[in-house]
């Protein structure tokens, strides 16, 4: 007999209420999701203070006995949560704002190293969206070559990195010279995230915010 409950870890995308139910967007693993939940702006409710938007959490849900409808939400369990900060406003609606769009994507390794942002956001805000805003690049396909120059394969003079471009750029592929400690940043943001962390420039930081941003735009 197929199994009529699951689990699964979930972030919290949204919740809507109607006259006797919630309808709460999540995304999980396998994309976006609505799920079915009564009675979560009850006093009593244990589930709502278990789904702040932009938390992870780990779901229990029922399947529905019809195809097209909706699961229905039993208990959720907080994992991490974002903070309630207004310095971080501006993170929280660009996260909100990618994460509502990834559907159709593999997702499997995302949300342990989401779980990692939301570990750090709140006193490393520049250096954890910078990393948020990485693993959007890798859901998404658009993960640059970090390794080598993203045209020839050198490993040698490597003097240039344009997300457009595709990556890290050797002498023989480009006349523009970034400073070496952009380089170092951008090398250390893909390798080591503790590294990257605690020992890289934040105004370094800014302006790789700045290039993927502009990069996801276009």
């Amino acid at each position: 007999m197929e199994n009529k409950e699951f689990e699964s870890l979930a972030i919290i995308l949204d919740i809507k209420e109607y006259n006797n139910f919630s309808l709460v967007k999540v995304l999980m693993p396998n994309g976006i999701n609505f799920l079915y939940a009564k009675g979560l702006y009850k006093v009593e409710s244990k589930n709502k203070r278990n789904l702040p938007i932009l938390g992870l959490s780990n779901l229990e849900i029922i399947k529905s006995k019809k195809i097209n409808n909706n699961n229905t939400l039993k208990k959720a369990s907080l994992i991490s949560y974002f903070p309630n900060s207004e310095m971080l406003q501006e993170i929280y609606d660009t996260v909100l704002f990618f994460l509502s769009r990834l559907n159709n994507v593999k997702l499997e390794d995302f949300f342990e190293n989401y779980q990692l942002f939301l570990k750090n956001v709140l006193d490393k805000p520049k250096h954890s969206f910078c990393f948020f805003l990485l693993n959007i690049l890798k859901v998404l396909g658009l993960q640059p070559i970090f390794l080598h120059c993203c045209e020839c394969s050198n490993k040698d003079n490597i003097i240039d990195f344009e997300f457009y471009k595709g990556g890290f750029l050797c002498s023989e592929h480009s006349n523009n010279n970034k400073d070496v400690i952009l380089l170092k940043t951008l090398y250390w943001l893909n390798k080591n995230f503790e590294y990257f962390l605690n020992n890289t420039d934040e105004n370094w930081v800014i302006l790789i915010i700045k290039m993927m941003l502009d990069y996801l735009k276009n």
